[in-house]
């Protein structure tokens, strides 16, 4: 069985990149592990249960059926900051990637381009954000869909959760194995990275509908009011 997070893992986001720079599998990743690494919930989808069949590495056996899970429908923003000149690469990177780009396996290529340049880019020129990838995310808006964006737009309000890098002193921080030494396909080795969650990011909903009230004239609290 594979489960899966909640939320995407720094060493898949880096998984990404490292395709969008043309990087292989057993590539020095050590500049990329250094950055920085955010990722807000914008919705957190839904768990789907997949049934699998694989072959052995030389393709003379087949292997157990094996179960996978993925989250549908969910959608995040993850942010990157630190060493500008490598920042700025990998923005132009995901742009126009050197290899074809997907979400955890070939068959999950993005539904749309994954790099928000364009969208929400500062003022320098460079297409990037000023301030951490931290500030970066408690500042721009909701990147929720247009199906999520009418299911909640009685709700004034939205709590986005966030989570980023922390010191493994922090206690509040989760451990776990997830900064990439080798990504190669017969040797994947990852180092320990500590996580924590962060206050959510709260902001309104810019397509919240105020209810209205309007008096009928019927009294609620009477069972005949308004009947022929």
């Amino acid at each position: 069985m594979r489960s899966t997070g909640s939320e995407p893992t720094k060493s898949g986001v880096l998984g990404l990149v490292a395709s969008a720079l043309g990087r292989d599998r057993d590539a020095d990743f050590t500049d990329l592990s250094a950055l920085t690494f955010a990722v807000r919930t914008e919705q957190p989808g839904v768990l789907v249960e997949d049934f699998q069949v694989s072959l052995s590495m030389d393709k003379s056996q087949a292997m157990p059926l094996s179960r996978r899970y993925y989250l549908a429908d969910a959608r995040f923003t993850a942010a990157l900051s630190g060493n500008d000149a490598l920042v700025q690469e990998i923005a132009d990177a995901l742009v126009r990637p050197v290899y074809p780009l997907f979400l955890g396996r070939r068959s999950c290529p993005p539904a749309r381009p994954v790099a928000m340049r364009g969208i929400h880019d500062g003022t320098d020129g460079t297409g990037l954000l000023e301030g951490n990838s931290v500030e970066v995310l408690r500042g721009l808006p909701a990147q929720i869909s247009s199906v999520m964006n009418r299911r909640l737009r009685n709700q004034e309000m939205l709590s986005l959760p966030l989570h980023a890098d922390t010191t493994p002193d922090d206690p509040r921080g989760i451990t776990i194995r997830d900064l990439p030494i080798s990504y190669s396909s017969k040797h994947r080795h990852y180092l320990p990275r500590t996580y924590s969650a962060l206050k959510p990011v709260v902001l309104h909903n810019e397509l919240h509908v105020p209810k209205v009230h309007t008096n009928t004239g019927i009294d609620d609290h009477h069972t005949w009011d308004g009947l022929d």
